[in-house]
Parts: structure tokens; sequence; C-alpha cells
């Protein structure tokens, strides 16, 4: 594939205490000694990802070390966010811009999505796209989306549940120039006295906002999971077949 794949996986994972007490959220075993982290590693690999830009900081030399031997496959840059403990995830973001060329994907450090989805973000042809689901209901965990037509007008929790469009998977790809663009933004954004505690995706508001024409790819809904609760966690462990025993047989 074509793009670089940047992963935010920074964070203390607290709503998974005591399970991240001593262990990194991405280093969680959801089933035979797999991780979340392994297991978005070898889909990259799958797929044919040449670079992934892995953003650290909790328990950074846990991750560093678990890595370590697919270095052999896949070439992985590591970036360290001293900041992890006292901000959101647009700092990890934005940590992570600076080392990503101009044609590049981000992945939240807790999702799981298939190699399907890789492909329809990889045949994607606009500038940017950030992929999407649509389900029955939404609750108020979920980072909900207004669309306008085939735009993306606004993502955020707190978008009242009736007023959701969809649902941001977590994944999005900036290609043709906009890479450049949400660096610009990015580096805008971060300079304010919000930035600690805002969601990288505000990134995207404040691209509707401009005018800047932000797409979507919507996939299925069973083409990818999320690890944020310990009912996710058991969830995951109890459909090894489909996202740990078996991990590149999505």
């Amino acid at each position: 594939m074509d793009f670089e794949l940047l992963i935010l996986s920074a964070g203390k994972g607290t709503r998974l205490l005591p399970l991240t007490r001593n262990t990194p959220k991405c280093l969680i075993e959801i089933g035979n000694g797999n991780t979340v982290l392994e297991h978005q590693i070898k889909t990259a690999i799958q797929v044919g990802i040449e670079k992934i830009i892995l953003v650290t900081g909790y328990l950074s030399n846990q991750v560093e070390a678990k890595i370590e031997n697919y270095k052999k496959q896949i070439d992985i840059e590591v970036v360290y966010n001293p900041f992890y403990d006292t901000s959101n995830n647009l700092i990890s973001f934005w940590s992570g811009l600076k080392h990503v060329n101009d044609d590049f994907a981000v992945l939240n450090g807790d999702n799981l999505v298939s190699p399907k989805v890789f492909t329809e973000l990889n045949d994607a042809s606009n500038k940017i796209n950030l992929v999407i689901d649509r389900k029955e209901e939404y609750d108020m965990d979920d980072m909900k989306i207004i669309l306008n037509s085939d735009q993306i007008q606004r993502v955020s929790k707190k978008i009242d549940l009736d007023e959701a469009d969809g649902e941001s998977i977590g994944f999005i790809r900036f290609r043709d120039g906009g890479a450049n663009i949400i660096k610009e933004i990015t580096d805008e954004i971060v300079r304010q006295d919000r930035a600690k505690d805002i969601f990288y995706l505000e990134v995207i508001n404040e691209l509707a906002e401009k005018g800047i024409a932000v797409n979507f790819v919507e996939v299925p809904e069973d083409q990818w999971t999320e690890m944020d609760f310990h009912a996710d966690l058991e969830f995951l462990r109890d459909n090894l077949e489909k996202y740990g025993k078996k991990v590149l047989t999505w």
C-alpha cells in the first residue's frame, strides 16, 4: 500500500484498570498471547504497509521491547510523547506528524480493523478521508459525526445521539497535499490553551470550519472493533477466531 501508518499508543488506558496498572493498554493480551498492537502490526504487514510510526508514552519500554522482533518484517519508528500523562491524544498526533511523509493514515492504538478496511481506505482518492460506520443506536462514548452530503461537518463525542449520522472508527488517511494541510492546522491548535485537553479529531472540525473538504469512507460495523472497556476486552477474547487466534483471517 502507498501510505505510512501512524499508530497512537501513548495513553494509560485507565478505563481498563487494574489490567493496565503495570501493562500498556496496547499490550493487553486479547487471546493466545496476541495483543492489540501485534494485531495491528500483523495486519499492516499483510496488506503491504512498509512503515509504521508508533507513538508511545506510558510504559514505553515494554512497547519497544515487544516490537523489536517485528522490525525484521516492517520498518517501525518509535516516537515518544513525554506528555502522555498530562494531555489528550492531540499531542501524540502532533508528535507523530513530524515523522510522517505526504501520504499517511492514522489509527487509534486501541482499534482493530480488517484488511478490507485498509483496502477501502487505500482506494479512496480524496485528500482527506475519515473512515466511518453507521449503526442503529449510538452511545455517549461513540465518536459521533454529522454529515453534509459527502463530507464530514463535525465529529465529537458531544454530538447529541439523535443528531448522529454515523461514527468515526479512529482511522483517517491524508494524501495529495492533505498531510501538509493537517500539519498546519495541528500546529495552530497545539499553541492554544485547550490543546492538552482535546482529542486529535478536533482538527477535523477545524478543517470543516475553514471550508476544507473532509470526505469519508463507510465500512460495515463488523469490520472493526475497539478496546476501551472491560466489556470490549471480553468481546475480543470471546471472538478469537475473528480477532485473535487467526489474526490474519478476518
